[in-house]
């Protein structure tokens, strides 16, 4: 019996020895998770994640351009010129007023009026209060003139932002270049001074010698020349932007906050995006995404802040869409400054790709 139990004890410690060097070599090593990557709501996919945080940025600074079209004859020897300016930051429409006025043409031979959007006040005939449009950022403008009265300087248009005192100039018609018109002096005639020569005396001999004749003295010498009379050149209308020159002047403005999202339209699958908030600088700034029907950006995706809004009053915000069944997003930024918050909202549309089944179809 005791050899039995001995052998039973023995088989038992070889059994439990052998299971368990065979669970250390079946153990699975933990899976390290691969950084970088993020899965999307359904349907299910792997995509880079969105950044993470916000590296230092530059300023941004508006956009403020004027340009003009080809000149397109019209009735009753006129001339009708397309004038396009765009005021804007990132994808804000800058509301303030610009004026835009004709240059070189006389009072009266051409007039500027806005065509789209509706203008905020009618034309003044040689100038504009322009008010752009919140969606394109333009303004679309005609200047006509009549050629007829068209003045050797050329005609140009101008445009003015007083705020930043920023105003650029683009030419319709070029100046007429000088020409130089010669202009003869008039001829000066030489009188001789002194008595009349004698004549010749009559020879008396063989051996007389005619007496010398007196040779007259001129008293000045005037040499006719023609000498080039260049009438005066007008002055060129040409192209030129002044560059603003910053002033310390204190921001009185109300606290308000604005929120776009550029682009307006977005891929839901790893589509990238930028949130802007303007505010006013030194703001501190929260955001959040939300989608519609459902969910909302994750951290990986979106870094909500805080961050506050530097001298060009914006707040930054990158975002990546990762949402496979959203339409629409909408992007909610709260900035604070001395006590005083104010929130915005600006929505976004969110494109997702066909089904199989409609691309194989």
């Amino acid at each position: 019996m005791r050899r039995l139990a001995l052998a039973v004890v023995l088989v038992v410690v070889g059994v439990v020895a052998v299971g368990a060097q065979r669970s250390r070599a079946n153990v699975i090593p933990p899976v390290t998770p691969v950084t970088g990557l993020c899965t999307t709501p359904v349907p299910y996919a792997i995509v880079p994640c969105g950044p993470a945080t916000p590296g230092p940025r530059a300023l941004i600074f508006p956009n403020k351009t004027l340009s003009v079209g080809g000149g397109v004859p019209g009735p009753e020897n006129t001339i009708a010129f397309p004038v396009t300016i765009t005021s804007s930051l990132v994808c804000f429409s800058l509301n303030e007023p610009i004026i835009a006025y004709t240059v070189g043409a006389p009072t009266g031979a051409s007039v500027i009026y806005q065509v789209a959007p509706e203008p905020a006040q009618p034309s003044h005939g040689s100038y504009q209060v322009v008010n752009v449009d919140p969606t394109s950022n333009q303004a679309s403008l005609t200047v006509e003139v009549y050629k007829g009265a068209i003045s050797p300087s050329g005609v140009a248009v101008k445009a003015v932002w007083p705020q930043e005192a920023v105003d650029q100039i683009s030419v319709l018609i070029p100046p007429t270049p000088a020409t130089a018109t010669p202009v003869p002096t008039a001829h000066v005639h030489v009188t001789p001074s002194g008595p009349p020569p004698s004549p010749p005396s009559t020879p008396t001999g063989p051996t007389s010698t005619p007496a010398p004749t007196s040779t007259p003295t001129p008293t000045a010498t005037a040499t006719a020349t023609n000498t080039a009379v260049v009438t005066s050149t007008p002055t060129p209308v040409g192209s030129a932007t002044a560059v603003p020159t910053p002033v310390g002047t204190p921001d009185t403005r109300p606290m308000f906050t604005r929120v776009c999202v550029s682009p307006s339209s977005v891929s839901g699958i790893h589509g990238p995006a930028t949130v802007y908030a303007q505010t006013k600088p030194g703001a501190v700034c929260t955001a959040r995404v939300n989608y519609l029907p459902f969910g909302s950006a994750s951290a990986a995706d979106f870094n909500r802040g805080p961050q506050q809004a530097l001298a060009d009053g914006l707040a930054v915000f990158p975002l990546v869409v990762n949402n496979g069944r959203a339409a629409l997003g909408q992007a909610t930024v709260t900035c604070s400054l001395a006590g005083q918050s104010v929130t915005a909202s600006a929505t976004f549309t969110v494109t997702q790709p066909a089904p199989a089944a409609a691309r194989s179809g």
